[in-house]
């Protein structure tokens, strides 16, 4: 790993409307998504990962590394959140960290950066947010394929929230399989009962 997948998240406050929320990881797809293509044993798209040779991979048990999003740029963008997350916080970087998946014994020398807009600072806090719904109902009136609507960044992910709560998650068979086999060996008895 030559950088970190630094996620970064970004959220613009609304009145009417939920918060606008991109909240996303600086590479093609987030690692849970390869865990999932891992744990199905099926191949990932092109473009997603590399192995440990640096060469392209679609093989999900392959893959040793995932590749910035948005090529050179998505690289630049990487780049300038390590510096943020790592060097302007203080901590390690690039290859002194140890993966999340790896040794978990050794403590990793981890920071992360926080920053904060005042807005008011800006502008009125309340025409602000008033805009800010302007422009949310202007992007979801904007036509869109049939059978598709514009949506805001953070808004699929709030609605299967909703949803979720109403109609619980739903899990690949194999994990289970995996989550009762792991019960089990704790001696906690019944997990079946949790899932539908």
């Amino acid at each position: 790993m030559a950088i970190g997948n630094n996620p970064f998240s970004v959220v613009v406050p609304a009145c009417k409307h939920k918060s606008i929320c991109a909240d996303m990881a600086t590479s093609m797809v987030a690692l849970g998504k390869v865990l999932d293509y891992r744990l199905k044993n099926q191949p990932l798209p092109d473009g997603w990962a590399i192995d440990e040779n640096g060469t392209p991979t679609n093989d999900s048990n392959a893959a040793k590394h995932l590749l910035p999003f948005a090529a050179h740029k998505g690289y630049g963008i990487a780049v300038i959140l390590e510096v943020f997350c790592s060097i302007l916080s203080g901590g390690d970087f690039g290859k002194s960290i140890n993966s999340m998946y790896g040794n978990i014994d050794k403590p990793n020398n981890l920071s992360h950066c926080f920053m904060a807009l005042r807005i008011d600072a800006f502008r009125d806090l309340e025409q602000f947010k008033a805009d800010v719904d302007a422009f949310i109902d202007y992007l979801h009136a904007i036509p869109a394929a049939a059978g598709h609507t514009i949506l805001m960044p953070g808004e699929i992910e709030h609605n299967n929230k909703v949803r979720n709560q109403k109609e619980g998650i739903d899990l690949p068979e194999n994990l289970i399989t995996e989550l009762a086999q792991i019960a089990e060996s704790l001696g906690v008895d019944d997990l079946q009962q949790y899932f539908r």
